[in-house]
């Protein structure tokens, strides 16, 4: 995974110097953007899936040291419309919230024409802590 927010990573830093310890995970979710999210990029999730972002939490495995990656088909279903897609955020929130980390779609900008499906397939989707 590209970017973790610092958002995220005071968290964590709080976390291992023991100052604070999160709390419990909730459900998480994956949104699509046509650009960075950490930087202009807007959200287009609701273009493509009116229902709003897909909860991650049952689709993600540690698969290894510091890796988590997609068990499940994270599917978003057959676009309602069109739009231009270059990156995923991971979300706190089913709406507004906040952003965790993302990252650029690796194999780079996808346009989403209405009807196409849309969905990251199984081990697509990775997140990884190093250090």
């Amino acid at each position: 995974m590209g970017e973790l927010t610092d958002a995220t990573k005071n968290t964590l830093l709080d976390w291992v110097t023991g100052k604070a310890t999160p709390a419990t995970a909730a459900t998480r979710y994956v949104a699509l953007y046509d650009g960075d999210p950490q930087a202009a990029g807007s959200e287009v999730t609701t273009t493509i899936r009116v229902a709003g972002r897909v909860d991650l939490t049952t689709q993600m495995a540690v698969a290894g040291s510091g890796l988590a990656v997609n068990s499940a088909d994270i599917d978003f279903g057959n676009a309602a419309a069109g739009a231009t897609v270059s990156h995923f955020a991971i979300m706190d929130a089913a709406v507004a919230g906040n952003i965790m980390a993302s990252d650029a779609l690796t194999g780079g900008t996808q346009t989403v024409s209405s009807g196409n499906p849309v969905s990251f397939s199984i081990g697509d989707l990775s997140l990884e802590l190093t250090g």
